[in-house]
């Protein structure tokens, strides 16, 4: 018989999933604001899908990024269907929308 509180497990995971989404929107507001080129953050808003794109090549501003954060060297940048990539698609897509509205 398990023993566990009913739903205790599955919040954990979910407590932990919303963590690294806000982590990846705040991330992906940073690298939007000081690191991405108008072409890369509106490729990234585009066309970016979290594990099914190509990874980010060393020549990308989001390998520095990641690569300055982590304190590495990677020549490219993997990425999964996360809550993080997806969290930080969305910071991104915030700061192009903030961006594109009328002054």
């Amino acid at each position: 018989m398990n023993t566990r509180k009913a739903g205790r497990p599955d919040a954990a995971v979910d407590d932990q999933d919303l963590a690294d989404y806000q982590i990846g929107v705040k991330d992906g507001r940073v690298w939007a604001h000081d690191y991405a080129t108008p072409e890369e953050l509106g490729g990234l808003v585009e066309n970016f899908e979290p594990g099914r794109s190509a990874d980010f090549d060393r020549n990308h501003s989001v390998s520095r990024f990641m690569n300055g954060k982590e304190h590495k060297d990677a020549t490219s940048v993997p990425h999964s269907d996360s809550p993080f990539w997806r969290g930080f698609a969305a910071g991104a897509e915030e700061v192009l929308n903030e961006l594109s509205r009328p002054s």
